[in-house]
């Protein structure tokens, strides 16, 4: 606003405006908030800097210009408000204003707070006053505005397709939704993909006409445009049409692709580079989330149906299979009957043994069979249950009592409670003797110890029946699962893992055929209790047909089986065999186990066991020669045994064979990748079985002598040697590696966090940098690093490890072989220790070099002492002669602690111990209890000028070898001297203090003088500023204020002779440029003068004048009594001693009345990192703030103290200042 030119403007020049006009401008220009003032008939705009951006690029030509030239596109708005507040004199108040302004090239929908006041001024009488313009205050909310609508319509849009399942419904109710929000959305379509055909609009709001599909594959713009909307994933821009705004194409993704494509209008009055296109991000993603999660419900469904589809085709495929199993089963089960009721050829011991096997599990197999078949006709409506009236009671308690030798030989006490019932019950006689075999079958396997009780009772209307045990239970996540078919529950401590998981499934349909409901309540390692309820209804006159026996046999035998004693081996009888070889039998099918035991016992001595840890406890009690293991058992499945047996070094070169029923060559890549030796699958012949065992034992006799040569070779090394696998977990180590670890083999394996590794606890950073180098040699890379580790015994050491990846050599494809890592571990603490020490002299010289004065020496030190030894700062104390009574001894006085501590108060045998350094002039240290360790070492320090000792506890004691010793004497001898060197920089320090202030400027001054100096806090040393007054007879003033180049006492000397000098100058030549000229010469001549900076000035308090020259200095300040100010840089030139191109200038200042003037040095203006000029405008606004009136003093020591950092000056500072003042006659 300053710089314009108002006379070329209607209001004309500043001077001849109104006085109200130029009190509301001075309002405006000292004020941050945005105002606009419209003066006069022509509502001519003034407005402040705050209101620029608010107008655009339309500043500054609007500025000075009437009103209607520049809001021309609101004048319709804008200008009946103007006229309201000129007419009424009322104001006008508005919240969230619309204006439509054009200030960035195009036309904007912005809004304001506003505030319009009328501006009164005097009209044509001396009463009347009247509205010569109108003060705009405003405050932008455009961004508010905009930001609250459309979070309103991304709420609306989140809330209304919550829940929505359909592609088109979501695509319809988010057009509508959007709809509601024209300004942001003027019109907006979604087109859904169609599986590669066209996009199809699902949803229009705000369109002119219906839209129609759009071909993807078509050559028009458009269809060009969305083909590579939703080929890419990006928006982009549609071509424009004739009288629709712009529209961006959005694409509606998921993670399967894109979904659709969101075209949506652009308001022109709307600047897109913001807000505005996160917006329609934000809608976009909405919309796709919704279409997504429509989508994810359509595919559920499908999948759902897919599921019941093919749940239907498997029960089809296993009834025909199972049509086709009747005959073979039939075939098997027949002749085996026949040969062992034969009595005429009776079968011999051994044979009769091997048929009543296949009779039994022929019997358990068409067992199977009859349950797949009777799930296939209860689904298709073909099974009816035959009832009969049965006295349920007497009937369950017999099918209880056949099953009794199961439940006895497990070791369990079967109770049966069935009191005869108050009638009959209709039931299928064979359907409920498969309901309680199936409920007791499941009650044996899953009891261990304890109970199973049978129980019938009368419950109303309806017969009751109850299975209870005490046995495993049944996890509460399994419950509602229980009765559905194919469900497993997963209890590997139960006494078989075998099952299809149909029976208590078949249980439920047999139950609901009765018109019964079957229930359960368990309690995980308490008993579970199955509960039946019947209708009692009413008998058919025809009995139905009875009970099988052959149903409970088959069930008899197959319980039986899981508790049957373990078969006795075979003897060995193959001269081929290996000889000695023993070989464990894995399996929990009593029959099969036995079969093995047998077969494998003819060749090897074979032993067996019915579980995973029955045989784990086998293998630790006599290591077998090889596994022969079932995968799933109870308790530890064959996989599980696995890995217990390969991840302990004594057992994992046992080799192990897998059998499983599970065939392919998946299965087989799964069991030879958990570490498997071998693989065989159900079923298998005799002759290959033996084969498989017979080449695994001879594969192991040649790895167990590869592995005693590889033995021998590892410990015949120096260095400890230790292999690890990819989890960092140590499987092997030599005694070697053992001695430098302090940690045996006996401890294997060694998993992370290694036991001789930093704790967490202790040390957070140690061990999560050494995690990260472990992780990053694991990863392949390999690596070199160096670790601190703790042994056994509580020694610290310190560990040079390397460690590299094994090659592996080829495996067939698919089998995945784990990394194998090597490594070697070398003890270097001795070498880390020499280093340490090294580096802790280094660190502990550094730090003493930068201390400047005995606290920070004394400070630096005592840390830098506890540091090397990884303990507390040290204690310092000094033996002094007290002044007030020196013929006292010297009494010893704390000079440096962290505790803050008095002599008295330190432990005794820290004041013992400095005592005695001090005496014998040698290190003493302090042993700890326990022996062995040492709680602390003291020795005297060499200072210049003082008795001192210094006394380092160690916490916790540590053991003080020689070269601890040796290092602490050193440390201390160090200390010494850099006491020593404080002290003499101390000394020199006052003695320039002194000399500085002696020869600094007069302590009486004239009137109106004011004069400050203040050394340097940091360093704390004395520099070269100076300042001088010098009465110049009655009416002249000479003063003078100058910087040496330096520090300390020599720029002290320099200082005093240049004043000197300066003064004698002024006395005899009263022109400032004289003096400053005749100065240069002097200059030369001494050393260290040259480059000083000089600023010299003569005031004369009759001619109210200031003449001054500068020699490089910063210029001085004057500040009016009104608070202009000005810089006296008219006459610079060079410092003093360097060669002026021109003789030096001068300058006249005219004083005005109450006028200050200050001159300063550089000390008071220069930051670190800012340039000066920012200091000197800090100093103008500084002196422009002081008071005008009041003691001269306190307004330099008020400047001085804003101009000073928080934490002090580092450069000493010299400071004049001058109030000029005129009495009444002419006389100051």
């Amino acid at each position: 606003m300053a710089a314009l030119d108002w006379a070329a403007t209607p209001l004309g020049a500043v001077p001849g405006w109104d006085p109200q006009l130029r009190s509301v401008v001075r309002t405006m220009v000292s004020s941050r908030q945005q105002m606009v003032l419209f003066w006069g008939e022509e509502r001519i705009a003034l407005y402040n800097d705050a209101y620029a951006p608010t107008i655009g690029d339309k500043h500054p030509r609007a500025l000075g210009r009437p009103a209607r030239e520049n809001w021309g596109e609101l004048w319709e708005v804008l200008e009946p408000l103007l006229d309201r507040v000129l007419r009424t004199g009322r104001s006008f108040w508005a919240k969230d204003h619309p204006f439509p302004i054009e200030r960035h090239g195009f036309l904007e929908q912005t809004y304001f707070d506003v505030s319009y006041d009328p501006v009164f001024v005097d009209g044509a009488g001396p009463a009347d006053v009247v509205v010569g313009g109108v003060l705009c205050l405003v405050t932008e909310t455009t961004g508010r505005v905009l930001g609250e609508r459309r979070m309103r319509t991304l709420g609306k849009l989140g809330g209304a397709l919550a829940g929505l399942d359909d592609l088109d419904r979501v695509a319809r109710v988010a057009a509508a939704t959007l709809g509601d929000n024209p300004d942001d959305v003027p019109h907006a379509v979604v087109y859904l993909t169609a599986g590669g055909g066209p996009l199809r609009p699902a949803g229009a709001a705000g369109v002119r006409a219906e839209p129609r599909p759009v071909d993807l594959a078509g050559t028009d713009a458009e269809a060009e445009v969305l083909r590579t909307v939703v080929t890419d994933g990006e928006a982009a821009w549609l071509p424009s049409r004739a009288g629709d705004p712009r529209a961006l194409a959005l694409p509606l993704t998921s993670t399967a692709g894109v979904l659709g494509v969101l075209v949506t209008g652009v308001n022109p009055m709307l600047d897109l580079s913001g807000g505005y296109r996160e917006f329609l991000d934000l809608v976009a993603a909405a919309v796709s989330g919704a279409l997504a999660n429509a989508a994810a419900h359509g595919a559920e469904r499908r999948r759902a149906e897919a599921l019941a589809e093919l749940d239907r085709a498997k029960t089809e495929l296993f009834t025909n299979i199972s049509h086709e199993l009747r005959t073979p089963l039939t075939l098997i089960a027949g002749p085996a009957e026949d040969a062992l009721a034969d009595v005429d050829e009776p079968l011999p011991a051994a044979q009769r043994e091997r048929v009543e096997l296949v009779r039994r599990n022929a019997a358990r197999l068409g067992r199977m069979v009859d349950n797949i078949l009777d799930f296939t006709r209860i689904e298709s409506g073909a099974l009816r249950p035959e009832r009969s009236g049965t006295d349920l009671a007497g009937f369950t308690a017999a099918i209880a009592d056949v099953f009794r030798p199961a439940v006895e030989r497990a070791g369990l006490r079967l109770v049966v409670d069935a009191p005869a019932l108050p009638a009959e019950v209709s039931v299928d006689r064979d359907m409920w003797q498969r309901i309680v075999l199936n409920l007791l079958s499941n009650a044996l396997k899953f009891t261990l110890q304890g109970t199973v009780a049978v129980r019938v009772a009368d419950d109303g209307d309806r017969a009751r029946l109850s299975v209870e045990d005490t046995g495993l239970g049944i996890p509460a996540a399994d419950l509602p699962k229980l009765f559905d078919r194919f469900h497993r529950v997963r209890e590997p401590a139960a006494r078989s893992r075998e099952g299809t998981g149909i029976g208590l499934a078949l249980v439920a349909e047999l139950v609901g055929l009765h018109g019964g409901e079957i229930s359960v309540r368990s309690e995980p390692g308490v008993g579970s209790t199955f509960t039946v309820l019947l209708p009692y209804g009413d008998a058919p006159t025809a009995p139905g047909p009875g009970a099988r026996e052959a149903v409970a046999e088959a069930y008899l035998d197959e319980a039986l089986g899981w508790s049957e004693d373990p078969a006795a081996p075979l003897p060995r009888t193959d001269p081929r065999s290996t000889r000695g070889a023993q070989v464990l039998v894995v399996e929990d099918n009593a029959d099969l186990r036995g079969f093995l035991g047998r077969l494998l016992g003819r060749h090897w001595d074979a032993r067996v066991a019915a579980s995973g840890d029955e045989a784990l406890a086998e293998v630790r009690r006599s290591a077998p020669d090889l596994v022969l293991s079932d995968v799933l058992m109870p308790g530890l499945d064959g996989f599980e045994l696995l890995a217990e047996l390969r991840g302990n070094p004594a057992t994992k070169h046992i080799p192990v064979i897998l059998l499983s029923a599970r065939a392919g060559e998946e299965a087989a890549i799964e069991g030879l990748a958990a570490g498997a030796d071998d693989y065989l699958v159900k079923p298998f012949s005799a002759q290959e079985l033996v084969a498989r065992v017979r080449s695994n034992l001879e594969l192991a006799r040649l790895r167990t002598r590869q592995a005693a040569w590889r033995a021998a070779l590892v410990e015949s090394l120096d260095d400890g040697f230790f292999t690890m696998d990819a989890r960092g977990t140590i499987l092997e180590m030599n005694s070697a590696c053992g001695q430098i670890l302090g940690f045996d083999e006996g401890g294997l394996p060694y998993r992370r966090p290694y036991p001789w590794w930093p704790a967490t606890e202790a040390e957070p950073r140690e061990a999560a940098r050494l995690e990260q180098e472990l992780d990053r040699a694991l990863s392949g890379a390999g690596g070199r690093f160096l670790v601190p580790a703790r042994r056994a015994s509580g020694r610290r050491v310190w560990l040079a490890v390397s460690i590299n990846e094994v090659a592996q050599p080829e495996q067939p494809e698919g089998v995945a072989t784990e990394p194998l890592f090597v490594g070697t571990v070398r003890d270097v603490t001795a070498d880390r220790v020499a280093a340490e020490r090294d580096a802790a002299q280094a660190t502990f010289a550094a730090a003493l070099a930068d201390a400047t004065d005995v606290r920070e020496v004394l400070t630096a030190g005592v840390r830098g002492l506890g540091a090397a030894w990884s303990t507390r700062p040290a204690v310092v104390v000094g033996w002094q002669v007290d002044p007030e009574d020196p013929d006292q001894l010297e009494r010893p006085v704390v000079l440096a602690d962290p505790d803050g501590r008095a002599w008295e108060a330190l432990p005794g045998p820290a004041r013992s111990a400095m005592s005695a350094a001090r005496a014998t002039r040698a290190p003493q240290v302090v042993p700890a209890p326990g022996g062995g360790r040492s709680a602390g070492v003291a020795h005297r320090l060499d200072s210049a000028g003082a008795d001192t000792a210094v006394w380092l506890e160690l916490d916790p004691p540590q053991r003080v070898s020689d070269v601890d010793r040796y290092l602490f004497v050193s440390l201390c001898a160090q200390l010494g001297l850099a006491l020593t060197r404080a002290r003499s920089f101390e000394e020199q320090r006052l003695v320039a203090m002194t000399l500085q202030r002696s020869i600094l400027g007069p302590t009486e001054l004239p009137e109106g003088f004011a004069v400050r100096y203040e050394p340097a806090l940091e360093p704390l040393e004395v520099g070269g500023d100076w300042y001088d007054v010098v009465r110049l007879g009655e009416h002249r003033v000479g003063v003078v204020v100058g910087d040496c180049v330096g520090r300390g006492l020599r720029a002290a000397s320099v200082m005093g002779q240049l004043r000197s000098a300066c003064r004698a100058l002024m006395q005899q030549e009263n022109a400032p440029a004289k003096v400053l000229t005749a100065l240069d010469d002097f200059a030369e001549q001494l050393p260290g003068a040259v480059c000083t900076t000089v600023f010299c000035a003569i005031v004369d308090h009759e001619a109210g004048q200031l003449v001054y020259s500068s020699a490089g200095h910063l210029p001085g300040v004057v500040v009016g009594a009104d608070g202009d100010h000005a810089l006296l840089d008219a006459a610079s030139s060079v410092p003093l001693g360097v060669l002026l191109p021109a003789p030096r200038p001068q300058a006249v200042l005219d004083l005005a009345e109450g006028c200050t003037v200050m001159l300063y040095t550089d000390g008071l203006v220069e930051r670190r990192g800012e340039l000066v000029d920012v200091g000197m405008a800090r100093a103008v606004r500084a002196l422009v703030a002081a008071p005008r009136t009041g003691p001269l003093d306190a307004v330099l020591d008020r400047v001085i103290t804003e101009l000073v950092p928080t934490g002090g000056h580092d450069d000493d500072v010299a400071a004049l200042l001058y109030r000029h003042r005129v009495r009444r006659g002419g006389q100051p």
